[in-house]
């Protein structure tokens, strides 16, 4: 981790401690992860994100006194999510305990792979559409829909006004529920430029297919 605690980049310093887990499975994963091409940071790289922890699960949940460990359950959150990295901190933290690599060590490689990954996990096991206008192209939304494992359902560019069509297609691609539920299915994300006629048409197009909430982040 010193390439992280002197200011190196992040994937050099996660790309070091590879060789710390001894399993040839996870390891091998942590390899692809880092030398496949991979989509941007942020949501994109939810799926490569949910590749490393099943082939970890599979080298290190078999072991004894793993069984309680939350991603060992078989029912682990998505991997964009705060519960996924709080519960892969876990995780990790006993499988390099038992590889005997220092606990800071591992809280190191935790952040570092949480910065890896480009996005600030929030809360709630949802489906996220996200809305984002830049100063520079007034009037003009883009929107990308992703679901709660980190896969890119539809991405779409519209007017602030958003037209029918792009209602009806953003309704479409946002998966059905699997049981009624009153908690909220999707998170709508808008940048602070978002309109609020915009949000407004976006959370009465998704409403109609499940609930939905609203929240306004800088980092979108």
């Amino acid at each position: 981790m010193q390439q992280l605690s002197s200011g190196g980049g992040v994937e050099d310093a996660v790309r070091a401690c590879v060789p710390l887990f001894s399993k040839p499975t996870c390891q091998s994963a942590w390899r692809e992860l880092l030398d496949t091409p991979r989509a941007s940071p942020g949501y994109g790289r939810g799926m490569g994100l949910a590749g490393l922890a099943v082939a970890c699960e599979k080298a290190y949940c078999g072991s004894p006194d793993m069984g309680h460990q939350p991603l060992c359950t078989g029912h682990a959150p998505p991997p964009l999510t705060a519960e996924f990295f709080a519960a892969w901190r876990t995780f990790q933290a006993e499988v390099l305990r038992r590889e005997r690599v220092p606990a800071t060590t591992s809280e190191q490689l935790a952040t570092a792979l949480q910065r890896w990954a480009g996005f600030l996990p929030r809360p709630g096991i949802r489906h996220v559409l996200q809305a984002v206008s830049r100063p520079d192209v007034p009037g003009v939304v883009g929107l990308t829909l992703w679901s709660a494992r980190g896969e890119r359902l539809g991405a779409w560019v519209t007017e602030v006004d958003v037209d029918e069509g792009t209602l009806q297609a953003v309704q479409a691609a946002v998966p059905a529920p699997s049981s009624p539920s009153a908690a909220p299915c999707v998170r709508l994300e808008a940048s602070p430029t978002v309109p609020r006629v915009t949000t407004d048409a976006l959370l009465q197009a998704v409403r109609a297919v499940c609930p939905a909430d609203l929240v306004t982040v800088n980092d979108a």
